[in-house]
């Protein structure tokens, strides 16, 4: 009788854990998208800002990269203190083998590609068009073209913005949704999230399947590494078909024809 009662409490305590951690969580990213939306705002009426956007228009996207990733950390890591209470564990940053990793990469490789091959033969023989599995904007001829600005690319769109994002949106953001909602809510729920903020509403169904195939390796192992490395790899072959494209290596109009 006193084990189940204390058993109840420690449940009641956990969850109401889970829910103020939830709770900060929005907050900060509410206090995240605010600050965001406000910058544009603020810096349009300023002359030397846009002084330095005509005249440097291959640093715009790196710092603004920066920038927006200190709106989102900062918020978030004042709500907790700093970070005399942050760990690695906190993130989901943890060792696991690597026949494990490689395993949930070439699961979500199989599943990831074969939903796009789905995708393609019903556009083709069903005439239906499923959005976001057309030809891609370019975004890589923003960076610039000369070599430095390609390598500025290369390390944001390959390195920095997977490490990132898979610690924001598997490290904090899945894992307290699923603690709060469980795991498969708090999945639906996180993979929404990380496809509407890549603000590329014509993709929105691929990177939901992403965001979904991503979330699974994470809750599977409870720890980023697979998902970083998927990540980290997508993007990798992102940028290396758009820097072929861009270098006239291949003709994506013949490909479409």
């Amino acid at each position: 009788m006193i084990k189940t009662i204390i058993n109840r409490l420690k449940h009641t305590i956990y969850r109401r854990k889970n829910k103020i951690e939830t709770e900060k969580l929005i907050l900060s990213l509410l206090i995240s998208a605010e600050i965001l939306l406000a910058i544009p705002l603020i810096t349009a009426n300023i002359p030397a800002i846009q002084a330095f956007k005509t005249n440097s228009p291959e640093l715009i996207l790196p710092i603004s990269f920066l920038i927006q990733w200190v709106a989102i950390f900062v918020p978030y890591l004042l709500i907790k203190k700093g970070f005399k209470n942050i760990k690695k564990e906190s993130f989901c940053i943890k060792k696991q083998r690597v026949s494990d990793t490689l395993k949930d990469i070439g699961k979500g490789f199989y599943i990831f590609v074969g939903i796009s091959i789905l995708a393609a033969l019903i556009t083709i023989y069903g005439g239906v068009e499923i959005p976001g599995y057309q030809v891609q904007e370019k975004i890589l001829a923003e960076f610039g073209t000369s070599l430095q600005s390609l390598i500025v690319a290369g390390v944001i769109m390959v390195i920095l913005a997977p490490v990132l994002e898979e610690i924001l949106f598997r490290g904090i953001i899945l894992k307290k949704f699923a603690n709060q909602f469980g795991n498969r809510w708090g999945s639906a729920l996180a993979a929404t999230l990380f496809a509407a903020a890549h603000m590329q509403f014509k993709n929105i169904i691929p990177l939901i399947v992403i965001g979904l195939i991503l979330n699974h390796m994470t809750l599977r192992r409870k720890s980023i590494t697979s998902s970083v490395i998927f990540h980290i790899i997508n993007n990798g072959i992102a940028f290396t078909i758009e820097l072929l494209i861009l270098s006239g290596k291949i003709d994506i109009e013949k490909i479409i024809s």
